[in-house]
């Protein structure tokens, strides 16, 4: 068994990994035979749509947090902002993994 680099986030990861477990990126010794042709799976769904929902789901409790704690006016621009946000973020990732 021996270390590699992950090229995206530079951890060293074991040759018989199949993931990398700083970022999840598939390594050399994950494929798979789909009608006898070697296939690599890629997750495609970029971290940018998982930051995207992981904030706006954010917004989201702080709006509702801020409606039971009846605040004025944040609360109302949390929810407006953080449903579409998280609508947008959940529909992007899953359109560009496939």
């Amino acid at each position: 068994m021996a270390l590699v680099t992950c090229p995206d986030c530079q951890r060293n990861v074991s040759t018989l990994a199949e993931d990398c477990p700083g970022c999840g990126r598939p390594m050399a010794g994950r494929q798979d035979i789909v009608g006898g042709r070697r296939v690599r799976t890629v997750e495609r769904t970029a971290k940018r749509f998982k930051g995207l929902i992981f904030l706006s789901s954010l917004a989201l409790l702080a709006g509702i947090w801020g409606m039971i704690t009846k605040a004025q006016t944040w609360p109302i621009i949390c929810l407006v902002l953080g449903l579409p946000l998280l609508a947008f973020g959940k529909f992007m990732a899953w359109w560009h993994h496939g």
